[in-house]
């Protein structure tokens, strides 16, 4: 399995009343993501169901980053243009009218998307941990 970063012309906001985002097309605003390679149809079943049905997974084309820039994309510099699929957000009304901060997730929200024992710096989650490669490995 691969992964790389990449960038498309989609709008990243929050869903309301949520602790996740959604993407919709948007020409003015780009969405910074994985790409991931290697998934099985068995992984694509496990996606689809944990995004449920507020999500349908769209065919896009989308450029990957040779080089990552900041939070806001300076500095990144795109490479290849490749075909993936990526999860758009079927009810845009239900998207805040503001980009999805990660860093506002990362602080205050993460907490309750990950293992417990998992503390991250700067929030108000646990102190940060060392994690050995094999537990990291395991948590992806």
């Amino acid at each position: 399995m691969g992964t790389h970063e990449a960038a498309n012309t989609w709008l990243y906001s929050r869903v309301k009343h949520a602790d996740y985002p959604g993407i919709i097309p948007d020409k003015d605003h780009e969405v910074r993501g994985m790409y991931v390679t290697g998934l099985t149809d068995a992984n694509m079943h496990h996606l689809d169901i944990f995004e449920g049905s507020e999500y349908e997974r769209q065919t896009v084309k989308a450029r990957l980053l040779s080089k990552v820039g900041d939070d806001k994309g300076r500095g990144n510099i795109e490479g290849e243009e490749v075909e993936c699929e990526v999860y758009v957000f079927k009810y845009p009304e239900h998207l805040e009218d503001r980009e999805w901060d990660f860093e506002e997730f990362r602080k205050h929200k993460m907490k309750k998307w990950t293992r417990e024992d998992y503390g991250f710096e700067d929030t108000d989650h646990l102190a940060s941990q060392h994690v050995d490669g094999d537990e990291k490995q395991a948590a992806v």
